[in-house]
């Protein structure tokens, strides 16, 4: 992306003032990114359960998937709004990255408009349209929660040359987002992220986005173990060879574990169809 695109278009609810935004814009571009956040669940399990459906896909039918799933959901809730964006590539903080990953395994959503860009990163759950304008020397700091460890780090972000540089806590983490439209990113993200990461995982968060429900199936080692947690419900970790029986699986025994924990009826509902979906189609690979 470079600045020959054309400016960001507003819709008849977003109009520019002096140059800059006023609140009623940013309360409404907030609330964008808030909708990008809740309406969606970060899950890699269609992708190896449904394999023909591909992020885009998903984004639109079941509302799930990966970075670029709510990267093509936020990018639809603009268009929606009159707003043109385009889909970039990243490179994400250590801490969200696993060891095997290519250098741009993250995807986000970016708005380019006469005075600058707006970054939409809804899958880090930044419930903030994060504005970068010459007004504020392209320049935005706001504190996010981590939903998975619930810790709160301030960010900022600053455009250097055709990126968007990143510090968490006023520290250089070598992260950053590409100016430029990633014109393949099922290809170039989904496909190697999944070959990489050998967790296969389901979050749910709350309106607070706060974590609601997690399960991962952990791949790494010859254990081969599931892990579930929510609110109500400490970690359980069990190994999936304690739901065969002669050798053979049996859904039963999952369906009798899922039973005895204390969450909602459809999580355990969804939690099956996930896990028994999973172990039914890689049975070779989990004995």
């Amino acid at each position: 992306m470079n600045k020959q695109h054309q400016p960001l278009i507003f819709g008849k609810s977003l109009k520019m003032t002096n140059n800059s935004f006023n609140k009623t814009i940013k309360t409404k571009l907030d609330k964008l990114a808030k909708l990008g956040c809740i309406n969606m669940v970060f899950t890699r399990f269609p992708y190896y359960n449904t394999p023909r459906k591909n992020s885009k896909t998903l984004s639109k039918t079941v509302k799930e998937g990966n970075c670029v799933a709510f990267a093509y959901y936020m990018k639809e809730c603009l268009r929606i709004n009159n707003i043109k964006s385009y889909i970039v590539g990243a490179k994400p903080p250590p801490n969200f990255a696993r060891e095997g990953y290519n250098e741009i395994s993250h995807s986000a959503v970016v708005a380019p408009y006469s005075d600058g860009y707006i970054l939409f990163d809804t899958s880090f759950y930044f419930d903030k349209a994060i504005i970068l304008n010459k007004l504020n020397n392209f320049s935005y700091t706001n504190t996010f929660k981590n939903v998975y460890s619930e810790m709160n780090d301030e960010w900022n972000f600053k455009i250097i040359n055709d990126r968007i540089n990143v510090k968490i806590n006023n520290v250089e983490v070598n992260a950053y987002y590409e100016l430029r439209e990633l014109k393949n990113p099922e290809s170039s993200i989904t496909y190697h992220t999944n070959l990489a990461d050998k967790t296969i995982f389901r979050c749910e968060i709350d309106k607070k986005l706060s974590y609601e429900f997690v399960y991962k199936i952990n791949l790494n080692n010859d254990s081969n173990t599931l892990i579930l947690y929510s609110k109500k419900q400490p970690q359980v970790l069990i190994y999936l060879k304690t739901f065969y029986k002669n050798n053979k699986y049996t859904s039963a025994l999952l369906k009798h574990f899922l039973d005895t924990l204390d969450i909602t009826k459809s999580q355990k509902l969804k939690a099956f169809d996930d896990i028994n979906t999973f172990i039914l189609k890689y049975y070779p690979l989990i004995l």
